[in-house]
């Protein structure tokens, strides 16, 4: 029907009880977009903010159950170390970022380091964007879809590109 990949988001936290009924619905997703011959995106947000390990203790968590999609989509797992971390334990198996809303500076010093420490790409929004709304100004707000937008998405392309 035109689709060219599929996606499954799902909010996680390997000690929460739901982490097995969530992770057999992520496999039935995967299988079911394979049969489909569609890759998909298996994005992972989590619901443990408090602690530095979340991100790379989920991807173990999906290894482990051997549910593997063809490319997983992660928060900034935290650090250099972390990110390393989770590129080791993938393998083959690409990662890219998710924004998850941070401002546009950060985003771009977080993705800087999860791009020299393996991840391969992103998902963006409103890190791109979000401040677009609190300019008053028509001429600054043109300015900032014209001007600001695409210097900034040229910006992360070539973080990526250049890692």
């Amino acid at each position: 029907m035109g689709a060219d990949a599929g996606k499954f988001l799902t909010y996680f936290d390997p000690k929460l009880n739901s982490a097995d009924e969530k992770t057999e619905l992520a496999k039935k997703v995967i299988e079911q977009s394979h049969q489909e011959g569609l890759p998909i995106f298996l994005g992972i947000i989590s619901e443990d903010t408090q602690n530095y390990e979340r991100v790379i203790d989920s991807v173990e968590y999906f290894l482990k159950k051997n549910i593997i999609p063809d490319v997983f989509v992660l928060e900034f797992p935290g650090s250099d170390y972390l990110c390393r971390k989770v590129s080791n334990s993938l393998g083959a198996v690409p990662w890219i970022m998710l924004s998850g809303g941070a401002d546009y500076v950060l985003f771009r010093e977080q993705l800087k380091i999860a791009a020299d420490n393996g991840c391969r790409g992103f998902v963006i929004g409103r890190s791109l964007w979000q401040e677009y709304f609190d300019i008053a100004e028509p001429e600054r707000k043109k300015h900032f879809l014209e001007f600001t937008l695409p210097l900034r998405f040229s910006e992360i392309k070539d973080i990526v590109k250049n890692s």
